[in-house]
C-alpha cells in the first residue's frame, strides 16, 4: 500500500508543486491588488481611525460634569465604562493636600 502511495506522489508530484506555487501566486496577487492595501488606502484609514479617536477625546474634555465626576468620585462606573470601551485610555490624577499623588482612573 504503501509502495503505491509513494509511487503516485512520485508520478503526480509535480501536480502537488504546481498548485502550491499557483496558491502563493494568487495569494500575494489578492493581496497587491487589494482594495485596503494600497497607500492611499491605509493613510485614509489611519487618519479615519485618529479622527474618531479625537473626536470621543474632545466630547470628554467638553464634558464638565462628566470630569468633575471622575476627579472627585472615582467610584462612578458608568463613566469609566464609557471611556474603557474606546480604543485610547485616560488617566486622572488627583494632588492630595499632603503633596501625594494619587491615582484615580
Amino acid at each position: 500500500m504503501f509502495t503505491s502511495i509513494k509511487n503516485a506522489i512520485f508520478k503526480h508530484g509535480y501536480l502537488i508543486i504546481t498548485a502550491a506555487w499557483l496558491y502563493t501566486i494568487s495569494f500575494i496577487f489578492s493581496n497587491y491588488f487589494s482594495y485596503n492595501s494600497g497607500p492611499e488606502k491605509v493613510k485614509q484609514n489611519l487618519a479615519r481611525s485618529i479622527h474618531d479617536e479625537e473626536q470621543v477625546f474632545d466630547q470628554l474634555i467638553n464634558d464638565t460634569t462628566s470630569l468633575s465626576n471622575l476627579i472627585f468620585y472615582s467610584s462612578n462606573t458608568k463613566i469609566k465604562q464609557t471611556i474603557q470601551n474606546g480604543k485610547s485610555k485616560i488617566f486622572i490624577y488627583k494632588q492630595l493636600t499632603q503633596s501625594k499623588i494619587k491615582k484615580l482612573y
